[in-house]
């Protein structure tokens, strides 16, 4: 979802620059093209991380306690700043 929301913001940013601030509605192509990348995206991490949890978990559990914080934080504002980005791009 964060990717397609990276996509998103990107599209509206250049959007943005082209158009200025004039309004229009999506065609429906845009909406059906949107759909095609959440679901090729979806796919392409279903397939890239399936299975690999325990994988993962391994190289997790000897993490210090101030890197996980570390690395958490950057997860959060990795989760944040792409929904932050197109409100702020929605407002100018």
């Amino acid at each position: 979802m964060i990717e397609l929301m990276l996509l998103i913001d990107i599209f509206l940013l250049v959007f943005r620059i082209v158009n200025g601030k004039n309004e229009r509605q999506m065609h429906p192509g845009e909406k059906w093209l949107f759909v095609a990348a959440y679901i090729g995206l979806f796919i392409y991490n279903y397939r890239k991380y399936n299975k690999t949890y325990n994988k993962h978990r391994q190289y997790w559990k000897d993490e210090s306690q101030g890197k996980r914080i570390y690395k958490g934080l950057f997860v959060i504002l990795s989760l944040v700043i792409p929904w932050v980005l197109a409100f702020w791009i929605g407002l100018y």
